[in-house]
């Protein structure tokens, strides 16, 4: 019901935005191939009311961005009601994505195929990159790519997810996941990339920019000295909340400062979060919530639920070897947690061996399969560090 109101609530003040600017003012761009057919069904209005209904085309494509953002929160922390409402209602109301969803442009159509990208990576990484994951992230870039070069960053992305996910080892493995991600996106992206070649010679056009743009290639400095630079730092963080009308109509510095104090702070938080309650506690942070980091939500719920001797910090494989010797059974000859440079396949193997085993013995039903795989252990879930790299990443 939430999501429904602000969906709602999202595209009555779009609708807003559309109708706000008369035709032919604001940032309107030339359609792009997702705007074909509508282009086509709207051919006989007048170019007025052509680029009013173009215009309304952008708006669900702003609602898929919202829907992404909660889908995303809800992977990456199940559970947690804040975050749920929170990101989503972020992204509703950020400035310039809501400027980019009342205007004809292809940016509000990559910033959803993008979010679609990384809402596909969390479900990757839980259930390393099963073929109908692969496929559709294949899919989904391809569309992005063709929608617009700058989607180009998310297959450095994918590919260490994929490795990370399955082990650097494994490396067939993971040869065939990028394969089956690779081959749709270059399927669905190769016309574009045929015609660059065919029109300019190469596949970025980037020879052709750097002559026809050469006064606005290095007007600031070198990209080492850029990164540096607080100028150019403080005109991207304008950039991205609001820099409209190609950046003739700016937000005002104290609407910037009053936006930037508490994403200082949010970005502390995140810092810390990554950290791990190691850090939280030197802070003199001593919050259930920091103490609890160590174990993924769905397993602390899971192991609350069924083993009230369960321990906060201690890895589920290690609660399945102490509940065997609780019971008068020998120890596993077999190590249960994995070593640092095996792959991270192996742990999952020996819990899920554990897990079957536990059922074949539990005639009460109290720790079923299901459940106890409920309860994964944390090299199943995204780790911290990838909850933080997908979080900061850009739309």
């Amino acid at each position: 019901m939430f999501l429904l109101a602000l969906l709602v609530f999202y595209a009555i003040k779009q609708l807003v935005f559309v109708v706000a600017f008369p035709p032919f003012t604001g940032h309107d761009e030339a359609a792009h191939y997702a705007y074909t057919p509508i282009y086509w069904v709207s051919d006989s209005l007048s170019l007025a009311g052509q680029q009013f209904v173009l215009r309304l085309t952008a708006i669900p494509f702003g609602m898929v961005t919202v829907f992404l953002a909660y889908r995303l929160a809800v992977s990456l922390f199940p559970g947690d009601r804040f975050l749920a409402t929170s990101v989503p209602i972020f992204v509703a109301l950020q400035p310039q994505i809501s400027y980019e969803a009342a205007m004809v442009n292809n940016d509000i159509v990559a910033i959803a195929l993008y979010s679609g990208v990384l809402s596909l990576l969390v479900p990757g990484v839980r259930d390393r990159f099963t073929t109908p994951t692969c496929v559709w992230l294949g899919v989904v870039l391809g569309l992005a790519l063709l929608t617009k070069g700058t989607a180009v960053t998310a297959v450095p992305v994918i590919a260490a997810a994929i490795v990370m996910t399955l082990g650097w080892r494994r490396w067939r493995e993971w040869i065939v996941r990028a394969g089956l991600v690779a081959l749709p996106a270059m399927l669905l992206s190769a016309p574009w990339y045929v015609f660059l070649y065919r029109t300019y010679g190469n596949l970025s056009g980037f020879p052709q920019i750097a002559e026809l743009q050469r006064s606005w290639n290095y007007p600031e400095g070198s990209f080492l000295s850029l990164l540096y630079s607080l100028d150019f730092i403080a005109m991207r963080f304008s950039e991205t909340w609001g820099e409209f009308g190609w950046r003739r109509i700016p937000l005002d510095s104290t609407v910037l400062v009053a936006i930037g104090v508490p994403l200082a702070c949010a970005f502390v938080g995140l810092i810390v979060y990554a950290a791990g309650p190691n850090l939280a506690a030197g802070l003199g942070w001593h919050s259930a919530s920091f103490e609890s980091l160590g174990t993924p939500p769905r397993a602390r719920r899971g192991a609350e639920s069924t083993n009230p001797a369960y321990a906060p910090h201690e890895p589920y494989p290690a609660v399945l070897e102490r509940d065997s010797a609780s019971e008068g059974e020998t120890s596993p000859q077999r190590p249960l947690v994995a070593h640092a440079g095996q792959p991270i396949g192996a742990l999952n193997e020996l819990s899920e061996r554990r897990c079957r085993e536990r059922d074949a013995r539990d005639e009460r039903g109290s720790l079923t399969r299901s459940t106890m795989l409920s309860q994964a252990d944390p090299v199943m879930q995204p780790t911290r560090w990838q909850v933080v790299v997908l979080l900061i990443l850009p739309p």
